[in-house]
């Protein structure tokens, strides 16, 4: 058997046992400071098989080097279903679209992809990745898996090749759970043209009945496809998906190709090394969103500061639940929260944990009766079911992760990061990036009273001068911050009954 085959999404090192290479074991694995050890990331082992898998991308001539041995490319593919052709309804809005189309159909100056198996499609927030994937679908007539982070986004996905193909929803299978992953077995595969899961699905699958069983329920229903939606996220699964498949082609979808964790994003980067990919992010024409860092100092004291300190650098969870019960911080509030009222459509507050939402969402309501009942909170403390209503409030109060990676609320105007420290450049991008509209604004709130919280500003201010269409910093000393919320309270005094305001956008 050949010590190295590589397959369409994945390498296998045969008669491997741990320790025999342990350079690659160390790139391939990430030091875990709390437990003092270290755990794999981008690399299984198969302890039955003595085979070490790894991913696709990585440099063949680093494993030819350190293994000694020449690679062989495996011949082998999973079963394609051909389902015919399929009608767009719409023509690719712009170049943009286009030439990410002939991208991935390796079309013109890209017919070298045709003999690329995986394809990263890295376009901006807003230009039609959707479209694109399902353009390309439609093209090649190939059955096809989109595996998404939630059922929220296969149903939009659902919807999205009803609107754009002449593909209906009962040709579309929607796997929402072990057991209607299973009805599939008892179906005629050959009626349904697109197949949508996610990953905790598949991964309750591998976990519970071994990865193998993802293997047979590729071949099985002869996927020719397989599309990741925001590829940067479930990293570990998606790694997983890739190693028990061998799909004809793999694309993958993302605005943001990369990991916060800088140790994952080093691993990340080297999954998709040799991987071709588009972005066609325009630095005169994309940008649409201003960015505005509002600087203010909570006045810490050296007790407090300490509280908000652990082995790693900022305990965020401490520090933003000293934060929202700062006074300097209730008066920064006052003005955030007095602007958002006077200007129409919806204000996205980013706050680090569900507890100190919901004290904001209180204070808001004690000290701006008007907006009781216009406070939306989308975290997990909210039932699915009910987690729309609360899109349409005038305020909405989240964290970066509930509403994170393809979350488009319409009317969105303002995008609030107010207790959420972070340093992450691809989170940056990211949270820039949930504002769709020309002329939307980004507000970004700098503690100057701590170390880490100007260190994550500095650190993510290129980001924000690539893709923000203008950078503007405000400084609020003390004196100018009582100043500005004593002058709204001031105002707010004058009304005869708490403020009305009107919103277009408002349903």
């Amino acid at each position: 058997m050949n010590k190295i085959i590589i397959y369409r999404t994945h390498i296998e090192i045969n008669d491997y046992t741990m320790g025999d290479c342990p350079v690659v074991e160390k790139t391939f694995s990430i030091y875990d400071m709390t437990y003092h050890k270290r755990f794999p990331k981008g690399m299984i082992y198969d302890k039955e098989r003595k085979v070490l898998m790894l991913p696709r991308g990585i440099d063949i001539g680093f494993l030819e080097r350190v293994f000694q041995s020449e690679p062989v490319v495996s011949s082998e593919v999973d079963p394609i279903g051909d389902i015919g052709n399929i009608g767009l309804k719409y023509k690719p809005r712009d170049e943009v679209q286009q030439e990410a189309i002939r991208f991935m159909l390796s079309m013109d100056k890209y017919k070298h992809n045709e003999t690329s198996t995986m394809l990263s499609i890295n376009l901006n927030t807003g230009k039609g990745k959707t479209y694109c994937a399902i353009a390309t679908a439609a093209y090649l007539g190939f059955r096809s898996i989109v595996i998404t982070d939630s059922v929220g986004w296969l149903e939009q996905w659902r919807d999205f090749f009803a609107e754009y193909t002449n593909i209906t929803k009962d040709e579309i299978y929607l796997i929402s759970g072990t057991p209607s992953l299973m009805k599939l077995y008892n179906r005629d595969i050959s009626k349904y043209k697109v197949i949508l899961s996610t990953h905790s699905t598949l991964k309750s699958i591998g976990d519970s009945q071994g990865w193998d069983k993802i293997r047979d329920f590729f071949k099985y229903c002869q996927i020719g496809i397989k599309f990741y939606d925001e590829a940067h996220l479930n990293f570990d699964n998606m790694f997983q998906i890739d190693c028990y498949s061998n799909t004809f082609i793999t694309y993958y979808l993302t605005a943001t190709p990369g990991r916060s964790d800088y140790r994952e994003d080093a691993i990340y980067n080297l999954y998709f090394k040799n991987v071709p990919k588009i972005n066609l992010f325009n630095v005169d024409e994309d940008p649409h969103t201003k960015y505005a860092a509002i600087r203010f100092n909570s006045n810490p004291n050296p007790v407090q500061v300490s509280s908000c300190k652990n082995n790693y650098g900022l305990n965020r969870i401490a520090y933003t639940d000293y934060l929202v019960r700062n006074e300097n911080f209730h008066h920064l509030l006052t003005i955030l929260v007095n602007m958002a009222i006077r200007k129409p459509g919806k204000h996205l507050f980013y706050i680090g944990t569900n507890e100190a939402i919901l004290y904001v969402r209180d204070w808001i309501y004690e000290n701006f009766p008007e907006l009781i009942g216009q406070v939306g909170i989308y975290t997990s403390i909210i039932p699915a079911d009910k987690k729309p209503i609360e899109l349409t409030k005038k305020i909405i109060l989240s964290t970066t992760k509930s509403a994170g990676a393809a979350m488009d609320i319409k009317g969105l105007v303002e995008t609030v990061n107010l207790a959420e420290p972070f340093k992450s450049k691809v989170l940056a991008q990211q949270t820039l990036g949930r504002t769709r509209d020309a002329n939307t604004l980004y507000k970004d709130v700098v503690d100057t009273g701590f170390f880490y919280t100007k260190k994550y500003y500095e650190f993510k201010k290129p980001v924000f001068k690539k893709y923000a269409s203008e950078c503007v910093e405000i400084n609020l000393n003390n004196e100018e911050l009582i100043k500005r919320s004593e002058g709204v309270k001031e105002d707010r005094s004058k009304l005869v009954q708490a403020m009305d305001f009107f919103d277009p956008n408002m349903k």
